[in-house]
């Protein structure tokens, strides 16, 4: 599959409703069966089948902060080779807090995709921030 514009906007979307619908089976298939996770503080090879396994927690905690949704807003691509680019991003995270009022978190992040005979494929993940921190922060995630 071509890595072009209008491909990698269909997967981040496909990515963005899988997300939003919980269809967390759909989500698991979007990245490779090992994939990276590049953090602030470290870098992580993980097993699709683990992460798959930590979904449905993840899925419950956010459910629990109130959030209702999260929306891609902007894209930037930057090509690696002919079947790999790097994709920076912009999230919009809907949460309705405990005074029933609407927060919207924007959160950064990157992807490297690759181009599989499967279609595209996340095949590392990397957080500008982390995201606990930034909803502690909002006082949307609770001190520990």
């Amino acid at each position: 599959m071509e890595l072009s514009d209008s491909a990698i906007k269909a997967f981040l979307r496909q990515f963005e409703r899988n997300n939003n619908a919980g269809e967390l089976e759909a989500l698991v298939a979007q990245f490779t069966e090992v994939f990276l996770v590049a953090g602030n503080q470290e870098v992580k090879a993980v097993p699709a089948k683990a992460f798959a396994l930590a979904l449905p927690k993840r899925k419950q905690l956010f459910a629990e902060l109130g959030c209702q949704s999260s929306k891609l807003i902007s894209i930037a691509k930057t090509p690696l080779d002919s079947h790999h680019a790097l994709v920076q991003t912009q999230w919009q995270m809907n949460f309705i807090n405990p005074e029933n009022r609407p927060e919207e978190v924007v959160v950064a992040s990157k992807f490297v995709l690759t181009s599989t005979p499967d279609g595209i494929k996340i095949l590392c993940y990397s957080p500008d921030q982390d995201i606990m921190a930034v909803l502690k922060d909002r006082g949307i995630l609770p001190p520990t």
